[in-house]
């Protein structure tokens, strides 16, 4: 008997043209431990966003604070 195993290896999509631009021009306004900071606090959320087919500028604070899969407006 032969198994046969398929690893899926779900796509993540690059960021917009936009939402990279307003990234890069966010940080270019910081220097030292605190860019670096928000780096990585951008670099969970995007993944974040990525994890729950969101793009960036879809989700607003208020839902991600009380209901993040809601597909409602904010």
């Amino acid at each position: 008997m032969t198994t046969t195993t398929v690893a899926i290896e779900r796509y993540q999509p690059f960021p917009s043209e936009l939402e990279q631009s307003t990234l890069l021009g966010f940080l270019a306004g910081y220097r030292g431990f605190t860019r670096d900071a928000y780096t990585l606090d951008l670099r969970q959320f995007t993944s974040w966003c990525w994890q729950h087919d969101r793009r960036l500028f879809e989700v607003c604070q208020r839902r991600v604070k009380t209901d993040p899969l809601s597909t409602a407006e904010c």
